[in-house]
């Protein structure tokens, strides 16, 4: 089988279904087996990647991300996004363990369907879990509240990825959460910390930081 072939044949399958749902922008990365979809929306941008297995059908990794331009703006003064790539301010964390079950189950029927029936049970699989992920977390000030003032800040990270602190950081200001002076007292507690062990490695972050502060604060 022609893997890269067979690839591009359930993209151009998936490809309109997921137009459907509103996304317009669509990419198909044969170096990386993987599918791109993208919407936008105000200043909300919603990413769905699926990515297969370089030498079959099967499913790799199923990705919802919303990316928030307004807090990219702002990080991309101090934060070279062509190099990082830490585009994305949400991913789907909630759904992790429904994602992974769907996706094992995809997995098993990927060597028996045909091409047309194994990519609407991978849309099923998009409308029922990545769909919704998107409809819970539809612009910033729902990210703040439902997350940056419910989940324990311990486990901010896992819901928001790659520079996390600064973006977490740019969230709170931009939508007056009430906790931003704490949060940032406790992570300069920290930085300072990780300094003291190792300055070479940890002032430039340091001061990265600092400089975010100074700018959020004029």
């Amino acid at each position: 089988m022609d893997v890269i072939k067979a690839h591009r044949e359930l993209f151009e399958i998936i490809k309109p279904e997921i137009y459907k749902f509103g996304f317009d922008t669509s990419d198909y990365q044969p170096h990386f087996c993987s599918l791109d979809f993208k919407k936008k929306k105000n200043k909300v941008i919603n990413h769905i990647t699926l990515q297969f297995y370089n030498d079959s059908l099967g499913i790799n990794a199923l990705q919802g991300r919303v990316i928030l331009n307004e807090v990219n703006d702002i990080l991309r003064k101090f934060v070279d996004l062509k190099v990082n790539r830490e585009y994305e301010t949400l991913n789907n964390f909630e759904f992790k363990n429904l994602i992974q079950k769907d996706i094992k189950k995809l997995n098993s029927i990927s060597k028996y369907k045909n091409k047309t029936d194994y990519s609407f049970d991978i849309l099923e699989h998009i409308e029922k879990v990545v769909i919704p992920f998107f409809n819970f977390y539809p612009d910033m000030q729902t990210i703040n509240h439902n997350i940056l003032n419910t989940v324990p800040i311990k486990d901010y990270p896992d819901w928001i990825h790659g520079q996390s602190t600064l973006k977490i950081l740019i969230i709170m200001r931009l939508c007056n959460n009430p906790n931003f002076d704490s949060y940032r007292k406790n992570k300069e507690k920290e930085y300072i910390a990780f300094v003291n062990r190792d300055s070479t490695m940890w002032q430039p972050a340091y001061d990265t930081f600092l400089s975010l502060i100074k700018y959020l604060n004029d």
